[in-house]
């Protein structure tokens, strides 16, 4: 059996990424900020380093489809080896802050420990995900270390630690997190969907919390629309979109699903809100009445074993997800009558 040491990296290293690195410069890609030989004592770069475009090495990439919502510009990828065993370093570099951000922040695992919290914005940029391996975000980019052995992720915290320092920029939330209303916000359950997939694991995760919520008292839960070839109700394929989520707080304790998705213009949002009213009433929903907002605007409101509403406001849609009664309806959207 191998035995594993405790990697020590200068303690200067964490101070100084809290820090804002150097701006992404257009002339550097994802390799150029891959650690050299040496980075930390004993770690030898092995084979030769990877740079290519993530749309033409599908086979290497874990969550490939999802990433590929995201619009990745770069993947490089190294791996080392020292008596310690071996490691490998995967880079991926977006065109855009947001969309590292909005893929760094989608539903990895079941369990997921931050473990580096950026003090300005309040998002963790590093944490670990179901013990085996560590992740982090900054700027244009999103890393992940892997090791061939779990009983020694401190030594690959260490490296993430490292490596985050060495990456350019900030970390910088997606633009459209700032449309989230901050009251009764949970922190941390922001998401920035580009895509269906995206779409579809953060309705799910949702529903997954409903559910354990609702069978703890015996009520049954109504399907998700983004899963079991339901379709996607906001026309991911027919309308270029993106969207941005999050829980919220409503009484006795209680959760619900946010979501704001952003068309080309009023008529595209009118029409997907059309759709999804029919979508609703072939699916045997029951219509609930509801008040007008304060500015007019009429929501539509539906039940079948929980509780949603949605409207278009301009451009946008709104969506309140997952409900467990309708007087909580009611109570979310008062929340989001502004």
């Amino acid at each position: 059996m191998k035995t594993f040491h405790y990697i020590a990296l200068p303690v200067t290293i964490v101070a100084a990424c809290f820090f804002a690195s150097p701006a992404v410069s257009d002339e550097q890609n994802a390799l150029d900020y891959m650690p050299h030989d040496n980075f930390t004592a004993g770690w030898m770069a092995t084979g030769d380093p990877m740079l290519a475009s993530p749309r033409t090495i599908r086979y290497l990439l874990d969550n490939q489809l999802l990433l590929m919502e995201y619009d990745p510009l770069w993947f490089a990828g190294q791996s080392y080896s020292s008596y310690q065993g071996e490691m490998t370093i995967d880079i991926v570099q977006f065109n855009s802050a947001s969309d590292a951000f909005g893929y760094y922040q989608m539903p990895p695992g079941d369990s997921i420990a931050p473990y580096l919290t950026d003090p300005e914005t309040e998002f963790d940029t590093i944490r670990k995900i179901n013990n085996t391996y560590y992740d982090g975000y900054r700027d244009r980019f999103y890393f992940k270390i892997y090791g061939e052995d779990k009983d020694w992720t401190n030594t690959l915290l260490d490296v993430a630690i490292y490596l985050y320092g060495r990456l350019p920029g900030t970390p910088t939330p997606a633009d459209m997190v700032s449309l989230l209303p901050p009251d009764d916000l949970v922190r941390g359950t922001e998401r920035y969907i580009r895509g269906p997939l995206g779409l579809s694991l953060v309705m799910n995760e949702s529903d997954d919390r409903l559910a354990r919520s609702l069978d703890s008292h015996g009520v049954e839960v109504g399907p998700s629309l983004a899963v079991g070839g339901n379709g996607d109700i906001l026309d991911f394929k027919d309308y270029s979109y993106k969207a941005v989520a999050g829980e919220y707080r409503v009484s006795e304790g209680r959760y619900y699903l946010l979501l704001i998705a952003e068309y080309d213009d009023p008529e595209t949002a009118g029409i997907v809100v059309d759709k999804m009213q029919e979508h609703f009433q072939n699916g045997n929903w029951r219509t609930v009445i509801v008040e007008p907002l304060r500015s007019g605007l009429h929501p539509q409101a539906f039940s079948k074993g929980k509780y949603i509403a949605f409207w278009a406001d301009g451009s946008r849609v709104w969506l309140l997800w997952d409900l467990d009664n309708q007087r909580r309806l009611l109570e979310a959207i008062g929340q989001n009558d502004r």
